[in-house]
């Protein structure tokens, strides 16, 4: 230990303990505190379980002790069943050395065990992302090496910036060897990662946590539709929002006026806008149909695409209501499912995902706010009819 200090080396890993018997387990203790004399930190590989050691000598960083990365050279143990099972019972013993970081991703159809050679991951390019941040690794080793990562500028920026130290953890939804979400703050910076074991889900993460009256910049890896089928396709892409689920209370808002909600549930729709400060011209547009005293906020909508199209009907439908039909019609058509492409639930139906429908519910809305004629949308899709015209056979 004493030449590994004067190289100037920071930490040692050590491997290939591959037992926990009586003679071997003392000497985790023994190496723990000659490296702590030293200054160096620790990383067990090849090692037993972790008993709490680490809360004595803190110098030690991580443990192996499950199937890590390395395992599919040989087989298939370390998939992500397996890895959904570690985070709620092994991590509870300290943290991970796991190695994620490949750039070889496989499906378990198209896997197969590669050594010698240049083995692949069981599991999504943006699962082996997302270990960065579900996993507790204090000390993250990358598995692949820097010419791979280098063929992708935008997932070398984020391992390098990546955090192994957290502030805060806020587990968002899990459920034990299925999925596991959680968000973890640096700074002011948070990260959400999200695993999930093999089969497709969606989940809807809860982001209460973050101050509602902020806007944020948001870095997304995810799977693309396919990636079920190619493991390494994944997109990446960056996006401002904010904390105001700005489209979902549209949804309710537009539901409620189509449906003929009563005052106080309007009127509880309009308060939650008016927490979240949400400003926008449909809003505004719908609700001074149930309350003729609002004023409007704001001649601009929070998301011009698609939704600008819906202030160019309201303004001809004050002139020319067929021409105002003939714009919704369109919008109908060509603009409100394309406009959603950046969502998660676009496509859904082309994979095999269950779903209700896609539902451009301010479209039945602003109908009926509006007074126009809708028999030419009759039969549209995305345009619901039938809720617009619920009460036409009600005496």
């Amino acid at each position: 230990m004493d030449s590994i200090s004067k190289w100037g080396a920071v930490g040692v890993k050590i491997d290939f303990f591959d037992r926990d018997d009586a003679q071997i387990i003392p000497q985790y203790e023994n190496l723990a505190k000659a490296c702590a004399e030293r200054h160096l930190m620790v990383d067990f590989h090849g090692c037993s379980k972790p008993t709490g050691l680490h809360r004595a000598y803190p110098n030690i960083l991580s443990y192996e002790a499950m199937r890590c990365a390395e395992c599919f050279k040989w087989d298939t143990t370390s998939n992500p069943d397996y890895q959904l099972q570690c985070i709620f019972a092994r991590m509870l013993g300290g943290g991970i050395d796991y190695t994620p970081g490949s750039m070889r991703n496989s499906t378990l159809e198209k896997f197969k065990p590669i050594d010698p050679g240049l083995p692949s991951s069981l599991g999504t390019r943006s699962h082996e992302l997302a270990l960065f941040v579900v996993l507790s690794a204090p000390f993250a080793s990358l598995c692949d090496s820097p010419d791979e990562y280098r063929k992708y500028p935008d997932i070398l920026k984020y391992l390098a910036e990546v955090p192994t130290s957290w502030d805060q953890t806020i587990p968002l939804a899990a459920r034990v060897g299925e999925y596991a979400v959680l968000a973890k703050q640096k700074g002011n910076t948070w990260y959400i990662g999200g695993l999930n074991a093999w089969g497709e889900r969606t989940i809807q993460v809860d982001c209460s946590f973050l101050p509602q009256d902020k806007k944020y910049t948001i870095e997304i890896f995810q799977d693309k539709k396919r990636s079920n089928k190619n493991a390494n396709l994944y997109e990446h892409k960056i996006m401002d929002i904010d904390n105001k689920n700005i489209i979902e209370m549209l949804w309710l808002l537009s539901i409620g006026i189509m449906l003929d909600y009563e005052d106080n549930l309007i009127q509880s729709l309009v308060q939650l806008i008016k927490d979240r400060e949400a400003k926008d011209y449909i809003y505004d547009t719908l609700i001074r149909y149930r309350f003729l005293d609002w004023e409007r906020t704001t001649n601009k909508v929070l998301y011009p695409s698609p939704y600008q199209a819906a202030i160019t009907v309201t303004e001809l439908a004050e002139q020319d209501k067929a021409e105002a039909m003939k714009r919704l019609e369109k919008y109908l058509k060509k603009e409100w499912y394309r406009g959603h492409s950046d969502l998660s639930w676009h496509d859904d139906h082309k994979y095999g995902i269950n779903h209700d429908g896609y539902w451009c519910f301010e479209s039945g809305a602003l109908v009926k706010v509006l007074g126009l004629n809708d028999s030419s949308l009759k039969g549209l899709p995305y345009y619901p009819y039938d809720m617009v015209h619920w009460n036409d056979n009600i005496k």
